[in-house]
């Protein structure tokens, strides 16, 4: 019998950066990989509730002929704490008539989210009545075997378990895959941030709810320099410091995006406690932070700024006339002599 810990039953996919994915999630799924996930590795486990130490040698000689593995502990032992450090594909316990211990170990693990997608399996010695299969369901068990004894049907029972273990895994998958690809779809793959629709969809929604907003479009000045001079490679590099501290400089409410190219925007949802000029001042700090030490003589990087922003008051803009108002501000900025931040509030006073 072997008590090892292996690999948690989750097939984790989820990701909250696309700057983490693997470098194989850009390319194109093959066939047999892109509609269920990976085998599991290893045996099966079964965690086995019995304190007849007779009674689990018998048990286990059956469950390890299909190939289980099994570790064990008493009922008397706290089986949750079992089976959160232990975890198991499955747990099988004894129902003793008249002795509600196994009925309150099914309670306890339907509690729990961890311990609520391994199936339970509870079981009797001798013909059990129908009224104790009967609680054994209600309390929360996927499955009741009268008789232990009988081999064949205990490893059948199992058997369909396991089935129905990987019919929840895959689809456990399926849903994390969508939530990967959701994200991907708002994403640029680059830097890690949001990209131009995933700004949109913020916009969107804060406008929705009639929220106050301002949006932040900065574009980094001279930045064909970086790559006609040190190569696309650096002028990438830079990209991603830029993306890494107007992220640092954004408050938790908001969100900050590559609009394209050498562009970011930033959206800040609710009320902003700071004159648009200084939010705008706050993100032009941040960016001449940015550095390239693995260039000698690689010059600073800097960036004009464009802000606009709605108070909630008045007529509500659209998201076209918003974003276009902080154009109009970046443009500003850039006529100006770039490095500088120029500010607009909505509605404009006529």
């Amino acid at each position: 019998m072997s008590n090892c810990v292996v690999a948690d039953l989750s097939v984790r996919l989820g990701l909250s950066s696309v700057a983490s994915l693997p470098s194989s999630a850009s390319k194109r799924p093959t066939r047999g990989t892109d509609t269920v996930p990976p085998p599991h590795a290893g045996a099966r486990r079964v965690l086995l509730v019995e304190s007849d130490p007779e009674l689990r040698t018998s048990i286990s000689r059956f469950i390890e002929a299909d190939g289980y593995e099994v570790s064990y502990c008493g009922a008397n032992e706290d089986v949750l704490i079992q089976v959160l450090t232990s975890r198991p594909d499955l747990v099988l316990v004894r129902a003793r008539p008249r002795d509600p211990r196994a009925l309150a170990i099914c309670r306890q693990l339907r509690d729990f989210e961890t311990a609520r997608l391994r199936p339970v399996v509870l079981y009797g010695v001798g013909n059990q009545s129908d009224d104790a299969a009967a609680r054994a369901l209600e309390a929360g068990a996927d499955d009741f075997v009268r008789n232990v004894g009988n081999g064949r049907e205990l490893r059948a029972r199992l058997s369909a378990q396991m089935r129905y273990l990987r019919d929840r895994e895959v689809l456990h998958w399926a849903s994390l895959q969508r939530s990967w690809l959701r994200d991907l779809a708002h994403a640029d793959p680059l830097t890690g941030v949001a990209n131009r629709r995933g700004a949109t969809r913020a916009l969107s929604q804060a406008l929705a709810a009639g929220q106050p907003v301002a949006v932040v479009l900065v574009d980094l000045d001279h930045f064909k320099h970086f790559n006609d001079t040190y190569g696309h490679e650096v002028g990438d590099l830079v990209l991603r410091r830029v993306a890494a501290a107007l992220t640092t400089a954004t408050p938790r409410q908001g969100l900050a995006c590559r609009w394209g190219g050498e562009e970011f925007a930033i959206v800040l949802p609710g009320d902003v406690h700071e004159k648009p000029e200084d939010v705008g001042e706050r993100f032009r700090s941040a960016i001449s932070q940015v550095a390239i030490v693995e260039i000698e003589g690689a010059p600073g990087v800097t960036a004009s700024v464009g802000v606009a922003a709605w108070a909630g008051n008045g007529d509500k803009p659209s998201i076209a006339s918003l974003i276009a108002a902080a154009d109009a501000a970046l443009y500003e900025s850039k006529e100006g002599g770039r490095n500088r931040v120029s500010a607009t509030s909505l509605p404009v006073a006529v």
